[in-house]
């Protein structure tokens, strides 16, 4: 009941003031009942993650939100709009998007000494599974378009295996 009160209070201010960016809510809530931690994106939308997670982060600059299970499994995930990445043309479809997301962000990690490698892409190339390796990290990424949104997701575990952590993001992608 409060969650509910503080977004219709949020979105209230939101109408009521005129910016040239866009203005986010941005709230987090666990459903005991479905077993899902929904990250809200207003305006964007919202963000469901199978499970009860506990946000720990935000980095602004990546727009992502870092959140930590209870065996200490953390992720990452992150939606905006596309048209805020600095490779994005208004031409791409969601697939070409994808791939040029995982181009670039790859690219950054190659450069800085890490071993991106692409693990496997959907069936509508409308996301991209790689992996990040170096002497200490393993890390597994989904980068996709969707309805001309971006999303970034990451899985960071000792816990789970690699097959897990892929078949985890998919779902988080299909389903949001």
């Amino acid at each position: 009941m409060i969650i509910r009160f503080v977004v219709v209070f949020c979105l209230a201010l939101l109408l009521g003031c005129k910016s040239t960016q866009t203005s986010m809510v941005i709230a987090d809530n666990y459903d005991e009942k479905t077993n899902i931690t929904t990250l809200i994106l207003l305006p964007y939308g919202n963000i469901d993650i199978p499970g009860h997670w506990k946000k720990t982060k935000y980095l602004e600059t990546s727009k992502q939100h870092f959140f930590e299970g209870i065996d200490s499994t953390s992720i990452a995930v992150a939606k905006a709009p596309q048209a805020e990445y600095s490779f994005y043309s208004d031409t791409m479809s969601d697939s070409e998007f994808a791939k040029e997301f995982f181009r670039w962000d790859s690219r950054f990690y190659k450069e800085n000494g890490y071993k991106p490698e692409r693990v496997e892409t959907g069936t509508n190339g409308d996301y991209i599974v790689w992996k990040v390796m170096s002497k200490n990290i393993n890390t597994i990424l989904l980068y996709g378009g969707k309805d001309k949104f971006a999303y970034n997701f990451g899985v960071f575990s000792d816990n789970w295996p690699d097959e897990q952590k892929i078949n985890f993001l998919i779902e988080l992608f299909v389903n949001n």
